[in-house]
C-alpha cells in the first residue's frame, strides 16, 4: 500500500455540482458517487443526505488524502431516499455487494467458516463438516475459526462416541454387507449390520450435541477408559492417539470464559488503525468458549470507523447465523439502525450492545488488542498484498495512460488441431480474481485451428451481450481493460470485433514468449520489467485464463472422445453411452474393462459387453489376420 503525497482539492468540480448539492433532501438515504466514465466509485448511507454528502465538498480541511483523491474523481452523483436509516443501511449493503465500488469495504462471499452439521431426521445421523448453512432443520454448531482444527474435533467425536462416517443408504443395505474398518478398530458401532439400534444410536447423538455445546466431562471419561484398555492390551500407538485427543479436550476447556453463561453465543467486532492501515477484528464465542477470531484488512475504503463497522457487520450476517449477542463499539444511534437492519434481513431476535464497563467491555478491549497486534506484526504483509492487487492495477494504469482500472477481462483460446475449440474469460477486480465472473465459450463459427478468428468470435459474442445490456452480472459489466492472450494477430482481430460494435474499450495483447505488451496501432511492444508488479499481475491473470480454458477443453474433449469412440459400436445409444460414462468416467477405463465389468453397467448384457470389449481390443481383427 503506497502512501500518497498531499493531494490538492479540486474546487472547480464543487462548482459544477453546487446546484445539485443545494437541492439534496434532509431525509435519510443512500448516495452513489460516479467518476467521469460513469462508473460507481463509492456508495454511502446517511441519516441526513443533505448534511452527509455536502461534507465531502464544503471544506477539505478535515478530509484525509484518500478521501480527497476519491472526491477529485467524482464527476456526478445520485441518491435514493429511504424511510429510515436502517433501510438506508440495508440498501447500501446490497448496492455495495452488487457494484463492488473501489472505495467501499467488501466482504468476500467465498470466505465461509466451517460448522458441524447433524441432521437428526436421518435414521442414523452423521456428524458432517459444512461451510454452508441451510434452512434444512439440521442442527449446526460453529463457526470454528482457529485454535483446535476441525479435523481433530471430528476425530474426537468419532473416537469418543463411535458415530458412523460412511455415506450408506440405510434403506438399501445389501444382505451380504460387511462393516468397514472403523468397526474393526472400535471407532464405529456399525449400525449398518444392526450392531446398535436406532434408539441407542440417537442417545449417542445427543451426547455428541452436548459435547459440541461445551460439555466435555463425558467424552473425557470415554477417552480415558479407552486409553486404559488399549494400554492394557499393549496397543500403545492407539493409546498415544487417545492421549493426544485428551490434550485437545483440555485445550477446549481452557477456552472457557468463566464470567459468561455456559451456553451463550457472542460475536465481537472492533476497529483498529495505526493512522495509515485499518483492520476490523472479529472474535467468536460459542457456548461460553472462545472459538477463535479473524482480522479483516480495510483497504482503499474511505468510510469512517463507524461506517466501516456497520457495513461490515451487516454484510457478514447476510450468509452467517446471528448469535445471541453482538458486541461492538458503535454509538447508540448507529446501534439502533444496525439492530433494525439485521432484524429486517434475518428475522431473528438478539442483543446488540456497546458496553462501557464490566466483563463485556473487557471482551471489546481484547478484540481491540488483537487488531492492534495484527497491525503491528503483519503490516508488511498488508502492504505486499496491496502492492500486488490495487497497487498493481494503479501502476498498470500509469503505464497505459489510463486514469482508472478496476475491472480487467482476459481471454484465451484452447484446442488441439482445431478440435473442441473453447475459450475462457477471466475477470480481475482491483487486481484480484473474481471467480464468480469467470465465463467460458465453445467456438461455434470458426473452422480449423484459427486462433485469430476464434478470438474475434469470442470477443464479439462477449461485447454483443454488453451492448444488449445483459442482466448477467459479468457480461453486463463494462471492462476498464481487455487483455487478450497473444500478440499483434490476436489483438488486431479482437480490436476489429470491438470497432464493429462502435465501442472504445482499452485493449492490449500479452505475448507469452517475452511477456511483451502490444497496444492498438503501435508496431512496437511496451516492455515492462519482469520484476514489475504491474506485469506480474498481467501474467497471473493470463496464466489463470489459460488454466481455466485448458480445464474446460479437457472436460469437453474427454466427453466428446467418449462419444465419438462409442458411436462406432452397434447397439450403444445415448442412454448406454451415458451409463458407461457414469460407471467408468473415461475412455481409457472403458478400454481396460473386462466383459464382466462391462456387464455391471445398466442395460449392457453379455452380448453387448463382448461387442464393446472386442471393439476396443481389436480381437476380431486379430483373429481375421491369423486366418
Amino acid at each position: 500500500m503506497t502512501k500518497c503525497n498531499k493531494i490538492s482539492y479540486n474546487k472547480s468540480m464543487v462548482k459544477d455540482l453546487k446546484e445539485k448539492l443545494n437541492n439534496l433532501p434532509t431525509s435519510s438515504g443512500v448516495y452513489v458517487m460516479l467518476d467521469e466514465m460513469g462508473e460507481i466509485i463509492y456508495i454511502g448511507k446517511a441519516r441526513v443526505l443533505k448534511n452527509r454528502v455536502r461534507q465531502y465538498f464544503n471544506s477539505p480541511k478535515n478530509l484525509t488524502d484518500k478521501v480527497i483523491a476519491m472526491v477529485n474523481k467524482i464527476n456526478d452523483f445520485y441518491y435514493y431516499v429511504t424511510k429510515t436509516e436502517a433501510d438506508a443501511l440495508v440498501f447500501e449493503s446490497n448496492l455495495i455487494k452488487k457494484h463492488k465500488p473501489q472505495y467501499n469495504i467488501l466482504l468476500k462471499d467465498d470466505k465461509n467458516y466451517p460448522y458441524f452439521r447433524i441432521n437428526k431426521h436421518q435414521k442414523f445421523p452423521k456428524v458432517e463438516v459444512t461451510r454452508r448453512l441451510r434452512k434444512d432443520k439440521s442442527s449446526y454448531f460453529g463457526p470454528y475459526m482457529g485454535g483446535v482444527p476441525m479435523s481433530e474435533l471430528q476425530k474426537l467425536v468419532h473416537e469418543g462416541f463411535k458415530i458412523r462416517t460412511c455415506n450408506l443408504n440405510f434403506d438399501k443395505i445389501p444382505k451380504n454387507h460387511r462393516p468397514c474398518l472403523n468397526y474393526q478398530i472400535n471407532r464405529c458401532d456399525a449400525p449398518c449390520i444392526g450392531a446398535i439400534n436406532s434408539e441407542d444410536y440417537r442417545l449417542k447423538i445427543e451426547e455428541v450435541i452436548r459435547f459440541l455445546k461445551g460439555e466435555t466431562a463425558n467424552i473425557e471419561k470415554l477417552l480415558e477408559d479407552k486409553m486404559v484398555v488399549l494400554a492394557e492390551n499393549e496397543m500403545f500407538e492407539r493409546a498415544i492417539e487417545i492421549r493426544t485427543m485428551l490434550g485437545i479436550v483440555s485445550k477446549i476447556n481452557e477456552r472457557k470464559l468463566t464470567a459468561l453463561a455456559k451456553n451463550i453465543d457472542i460475536d465481537i467486532f472492533t476497529f483498529s488503525t495505526d493512522g495509515i492501515n485499518r483492520v476490523v477484528n472479529h472474535l467468536v464465542i460459542r457456548q461460553g468458549r472462545m472459538q477463535g477470531g479473524e482480522n479483516i484488512n480495510v483497504v482503499d475504503c474511505i468510510s469512517t470507523e463507524n461506517e466501516v463497522l456497520s457495513t461490515y457487520i451487516l454484510q457478514h450476517y447476510q450468509s452467517v447465523e446471528i448469535p445471541d449477542e453482538i458486541i461492538t463499539t458503535l454509538p447508540d444511534e448507529d446501534l439502533t439502525a444496525l439492530n433494525e437492519a439485521l432484524i429486517e434481513t434475518r428475522k431473528k431476535r438478539f442483543n446488540i450492545l456497546s458496553p462501557k464497563i464490566g466483563f463485556r467491555r473487557g471482551l471489546v478491549e481484547m478484540s481491540e488488542q488483537n487488531g492492534q497486534e495484527y497491525l503491528a506484526k503483519f503490516i508488511d504483509r498488508i502492504k505486499i498484498k496491496a502492492d500486488m492487487t490495487t497497487g498493481s492495477a494503479e501502476l498498470l494504469g500509469n503505464y497505459l495512460n489510463l486514469p482508472y482500472i478496476k475491472r480487467m477481462e482476459c481471454y484465451d483460446i484452447s484446442n488441439i488441431s482445431g478440435v473442441d475449440k473453447v475459450a475462457s474469460m477471466v475477470v480481475f477486480i482491483n487486481g484480484e480474481a473474481e471467480k464468480s465472473h469467470y465465463r467460458r465459450f465453445k467456438i461455434k463459427t470458426v473452422e480449423g485451428a484459427n486462433d485469430f478468428a476464434s478470438m474475434k468470435e469470442v470477443v464479439s459474442r462477449r461485447l454483443d451481450r454488453l451492448v444488449a445490456k445483459d442482466t448477467d452480472d459479468s457480461f453486463g459489466s463494462t471492462p476498464d481493460l481487455i487483455v487478450v492472450d497473444g500478440g499483434k494477430g490476436q489483438l488486431s482481430y479482437a480490436l476489429d470485433a470491438m470497432e464493429e460494435r462502435g465501442l472504445n474499450i482499452p485493449i492490449i495483447g500479452l505475448a507469452e514468449k517475452n511477456e511483451e505488451i502490444y497496444l492498438p496501432n503501435d508496431s512496437e511492444p511496451l516492455i515492462i520489467s519482469k520484476r514489475d508488479n504491474a506485469l506480474k499481475m498481467l501474467i497471473r491473470m493470463r496464466d489463470e485464463t489459460h488454466r481455466f480454458a485448458i480445464t474446460y477443453f479437457r472436460s469437453l474433449h474427454n466427453k466428446n472422445s467418449l462419444k465419438s469412440k462409442l458411436d462406432g459400436i452397434e447397439g450403444v445409444g445415448t442412454k448406454k453411452k451415458a451409463a458407461l460414462f457414469i460407471k467408468f468416467e473415461t475412455v481409457s477405463k472403458i478400454k481396460k474393462a473386462t466383459v464382466k465389468e462391462l456387464m455391471e453397467v445398466e442395460g449392457v448384457g453379455k452380448v453387448l459387453a463382448t461387442e464393446i470389449f472386442e471393439y476396443f481390443n481389436n480381437t476380431k481383427e486379430v483373429k481375421s489376420n491369423e486366418i
